[in-house]
């Protein structure tokens, strides 16, 4: 992946899907979800991928949703992209 907030490596078959946010906790902004789902979605095209794990760097797994990021926006499509994303 392009970006450094999510890491993806195959090894033995074994797909790592990383969140590296680790001065937040992991918390998912929208670029993060947004990877999230493509990295999923490239492990499941991908004939030499058997399992996936979902994992975080730093001290926490995740923290759930980016509050700052919903705080400070004024657009309800951000609010409502974080949401329907969890479902």
């Amino acid at each position: 992946m392009d970006d450094q907030n999510l890491l993806y490596q195959v090894d033995d078959q074994i797909a790592w899907i990383t969140l590296n946010r680790p001065d937040k906790l992991n918390a998912l902004d929208r670029p993060l979800w947004k990877g999230v789902q493509k990295a999923i979605q490239r492990a499941d095209s991908d004939h030499d991928v058997r399992v996936m794990v979902l994992t975080g760097s730093g001290r926490a797994f995740c923290a759930g949703d980016d509050i700052a990021e919903l705080t400070a926006s004024k657009d309800p499509e951000i609010a409502r992209d974080l949401f329907l994303n969890c479902i």
